[in-house]
């Protein structure tokens, strides 16, 4: 039953969502098509001006975004965050293989020069370098999918974020399954719970 409900879904994606449901299969996305169609649209109406996106993984995501971008007629750039390492990237591989898995996966859809990518964990540290990369006053929006540390990047970009802005937060339930501390989880499986309260 499970098997013909989830190609049900397919097929529901397929028809609805194509663009969106082919570049999920592609690039390997984590979110539904139909939060893809969403972010687009949401993105679409958005001011002439850069977005931060903290956690780009393998960059279906990124790619929603620049894709509403360019596709609006603006000039502004995505500056996507991404350590390329540690939890879901494990499943991919190193550092390099995730870097090279990101950058071919914009290079597919001919958004190059729409993303700045930063291609290291963020930190209160270093969180300044990003800000550097940012190339409009302020910013249209903040989308957070990472390791949960809220308070870190609101601190870094909530003074940049236009009023009324648009903030994105993925990754937050009030339920969590504990799990043993690893590089795929590497906070025993509260990130999402840590989220939520935050």
């Amino acid at each position: 039953m499970a098997m013909i409900i989830n190609k049900l879904r397919a097929t529901y994606s397929k028809i609805f969502y194509n663009e969106f449901y082919s570049i999920k299969r592609k690039v390997n996305g984590m979110l539904s098509v139909r939060n893809y169609s969403k972010i687009y649209g949401l993105v679409t109406k958005l001011p002439n001006l850069d977005i931060v996106e903290i956690g780009g993984a393998s960059g279906a995501g990124s790619i929603i975004i620049a894709k509403a971008i360019k596709d609006s007629n603006k000039k502004s750039k995505l500056i996507v965050v991404e350590k390329c390492q540690g939890g879901s990237r494990d499943e991919v591989g190193d550092y390099d293989s995730n870097l090279n898995l990101i950058r071919n996966n914009f290079r597919m859809y001919d958004l190059e020069d729409q993303i700045i990518l930063h291609p290291q964990e963020i930190t209160i540290e270093n969180g300044g370098e990003v800000i550097k990369k940012i190339q409009t006053e302020k910013i249209a929006a903040l989308i957070h999918d990472a390791d949960g540390h809220l308070e870190r990047d609101f601190l870094l970009f909530w003074p940049l974020l236009i009023d009324n802005g648009l903030i994105i937060v993925d990754d937050y339930s009030e339920k969590t399954v504990f799990t043993k501390v690893s590089t795929r989880h590497p906070q025993g499986g509260i990130k999402s719970l840590m989220t939520y309260r935050l």
